[in-house]
């Protein structure tokens, strides 16, 4: 009879709550080994029994949220950094390692179309989906430059441009499968024919910054628009007798749309609405994170693109006064919505991990815990506080009150998030 081992690198998060897609389970194990979940179990999860022995390093996490790995999909920055074609990679990784302080174990990296196309081809190569010290950087959203003028929020009128699909087969070439999402404005002449073109090349294509009426949404979504870009702002708005880009998007069943959920951008009754009207499944919490999001200091005025952004009345804004990405973080936005949307925890959470995974098409491997996918692992405390961050099973993040906890997996030094 063979004698089973255990191998080396399992670890055993015991005593958590586990959040499933549908249900928290209390007093779960969850055992992970060779980068993925190998086994999880607790009372009514299916899975395996917690009175069989429990195997390599273990680690008490009772009273503790066990949670899939968030996944943002909108992320400009946070610290202090930010995603900017100008800045070295070494920049973006400072703004991965942040956002994994806060949950994140996966994000795409949102900036618009950069001047020289090389830095698309150098971004695949030099980051899209490799380790870092921080979140799993998937890929790219550009949001830009194909965005209405009337609606392009604080993106400079100068960087805007009609879509061409010959410009879009230049893209997709350059960014090849590393463009995960665009935002464009549906509108816009020649739209239709790039959304069609991108659709085919497995790209997400999202509308936003849009001036869409009504029709012309659901035209878009005919031609193969998937997502709603921060639902409600930077779109013509909902009125009675033309819904307008929100109406549409609260109207289609499959679209799924991002909000962001701070209490600044979208006021808590609208997003409520919003559920309703779309369900659990079609709603996607995202940050739109700026360069401040996460910063210790928000006295500070810092380069965001092609303009400074300072906070003002607890907002980040752009000199003209328009907002400018958030300053939310992702742990934050899963905890706003159990109160602003008035939801469990567990559909607070499947709205940050298994919806975006699912818009991405990564849902086999991502955004549940489920046997088999990536340990992508978010361990909450009792006020939503992020704990610790596994990715790939690597503990990457550890917060410094709870490092004796985890001090047999040897945590990662706790640096200042600025850093």
């Amino acid at each position: 009879m063979p004698i089973s081992s255990t191998p080396p690198d399992v670890i055993t998060l015991q005593g958590g709550i586990l959040v499933l897609p549908d249900r928290l389970i209390t007093g779960g194990i969850l055992e992970i080994g060779g980068g993925k979940i190998i086994a999880l179990g607790g009372p009514g999860s299916g899975g395996e029994s917690t009175d069989r022995e429990l195997r390599g390093t273990i680690i008490d996490v009772s009273g503790r949220y066990v949670c899939p790995g968030f996944i943002d999909l909108h992320v400009h920055g946070g610290g202090v950094h930010g995603f900017d074609w100008q800045q070295p990679w070494s920049e973006w990784e400072q703004v991965a390692r942040v956002h994994a302080a806060h949950g994140v174990t996966s994000l795409l990296a949102t900036v618009p179309l950069p001047h020289d196309v090389h830095l698309l081809y150098e971004f695949r190569r030099e980051v899209a989906g490799k380790e870092m010290t921080g979140s799993t950087i998937l890929g790219l959203h550009l949001e830009g430059p194909y965005l209405s003028p009337v609606r392009r929020g604080c993106w400079p009128q100068s960087s805007l441009r009609l879509p061409r699909p010959d410009d879009c087969r230049a893209l997709l070439q350059a960014a090849g499968p590393s463009l995960k999402v665009i935002t464009l404005a549906p509108e816009l002449p020649g739209a239709m024919e790039c959304i069609s073109l991108l659709k085919a090349a497995g790209v997400v294509v999202a509308m936003g910054h849009t001036d869409a009426t009504y029709e012309q949404a659901v035209q878009a979504a005919r031609a193969g628009v998937r997502r709603v870009t921060h639902l409600f702002n930077a779109m013509r708005g909902l009125h009675h007798r033309e819904p307008g880009t929100a109406g549409a998007a609260m109207d289609l069943p499959g679209v799924m749309a991002e909000i962001i959920c701070d209490g600044v951008h979208v006021h808590p009754a609208a997003m409520r609405l919003a559920l309703r009207a779309k369900g659990v499944d079609g709603l996607n919490l995202v940050t739109d994170a700026s360069p401040l999001a996460g910063a210790p200091d928000t006295t500070l005025e810092v380069p965001f693109g092609q303009f400074p952004v300072k906070v003002v009345n607890g907002a980040c804004r752009a000199p003209d006064g328009s907002l400018a990405g958030s300053l939310l973080t992702l742990e934050q936005a899963v905890a706003n919505a159990t109160r602003f949307l008035e939801v469990p925890l567990w559909q607070a959470v499947r709205m940050a991990s298994l919806n975006p995974a699912r818009s991405l098409g990564i849902d086999d491997c991502k955004g549940s815990l489920e046997t088999g996918k990536d340990a992508d692992i978010t361990v909450l405390d009792n006020d939503f506080g992020v704990e610790a961050t596994f990715i790939g099973g690597r503990l990457v993040y550890v917060d410094p009150a709870a490092a004796g906890r985890y001090k047999p997996l040897n945590p990662p030094h706790h640096q200042s998030q600025q850093n």
